[in-house]
Order: C-alpha cells, then sequence, then structure tokens
C-alpha cells in the first residue's frame, strides 16, 4: 500500500523549513547520493547541500525532490515541501502516482489542523483510496524543545519512514 505523511500546519508554522530538514536528515540516515535523485524533482543534490551547511532551510523556494532506489525494495520517496493551497497539495497527491510514499505539507485552516483533512477528503477518489494517509500536526510539536522543534518533528518523520522502507 502506498503512503502519505502530511505535516500539517497554519501559514509560516515552519512546514517547508522542517520537510528540507527532513530532507537532509533523509540523505544522510541511507547514505543516498546525487544519483539517488530522480530528474522529476525541481532541487539539485549541491542545493540540499548547500542549505544544510548555511543551516538556511528558510528560503522561500519549495522543493519537490524524489528519490530512487531507497532501501533493500528499492523504495521510490518523494518530498513536496510547498502545501498552502489546494494546488500545491493536489502536486502532492499526484505524486504517488510515481512513488510508493510521498511526504508533503498541507495547510491547516487557522489554528484547528482541519485544513489537512479537509485537503484529503477532497481529493480522495476510488484512485487515492488505496493510500494511508499519517497526518502530522506540527502545532502538537510546539513547545516540546523550543530550540528543536523542527529536529523533534523531523526524526518523528524520518522513524515513520524507517518503518516502511526496508
Amino acid at each position: 500500500m502506498k503512503k502519505m505523511i502530511i505535516l500539517s500546519g497554519v501559514s509560516n508554522s515552519g512546514k517547508t523549513a522542517t520537510l528540507k530538514q527532513t530532507i537532509w536528515k533523509f540523505i544522510n540516515s541511507y547514505g543516498l547520493k546525487d544519483s539517488n535523485l530522480d530528474e522529476l524533482g525541481n532541487v539539485s543534490y549541491q542545493d540540499i547541500e548547500e542549505s544544510f551547511h548555511k543551516n538556511n532551510y528558510d528560503e522561500h523556494k519549495d522543493w519537490v525532490v524524489i528519490f530512487n532506489n531507497v532501501g533493500v525494495e528499492k523504495k521510490r520517496i518523494g518530498f513536496n515541501t510547498a502545501g498552502d493551497d489546494r494546488g500545491q497539495f493536489k502536486k502532492s497527491i499526484d505524486l504517488i502516482q510515481y512513488c510508493d510514499i510521498v511526504i508533503c505539507a498541507s495547510k491547516a485552516e487557522k489554528r484547528s489542523n482541519t485544513g489537512v483533512v479537509a485537503f484529503v477528503q477532497e481529493y480522495i477518489t476510488s484512485e487515492y483510496s488505496k493510500i494511508e494517509f499519517i497526518p502530522i500536526y506540527k502545532i502538537l510539536y510546539r513547545g516540546i524543545n523550543k530550540e528543536n522543534d523542527d529536529d523533534i518533528v523531523s526524526q518523528f518523520i524520518i522513524n515513520q519512514l524507517n518503518n516502511f522502507i526496508k
């Protein structure tokens, strides 16, 4: 079964920065190289590495990154850091055609985190009913460790991925 991990949060809550950090952790966790990047993405390995070394995940460019041949089962993993509107979220849903697992962002409505539910319900059709959706609500992690909230969320996403990738 295909899986979709959705990081939900209000606008400007740091979803993009958290997912960019997660991408770097993912690269390091699985020893991924430039050769693992799929041409369907919009960012190079060098751009990802540079953002990490500059500790600059907040730049406003959203990333679509797809990794091929991950793990023993050679999974295809896609990331989309954009998700503040329905069009961006629809692109994440469309990535599932190419990927076994998609990790993406979804804007929540105000502080209720209902946005992810509305987006998913809007796009669930018979075609997508075989996808397991796993929502992660960024607001639930706020204040656990103020300096490391993004680290905690990022590591949680990596742990979820580890459960799916063999």
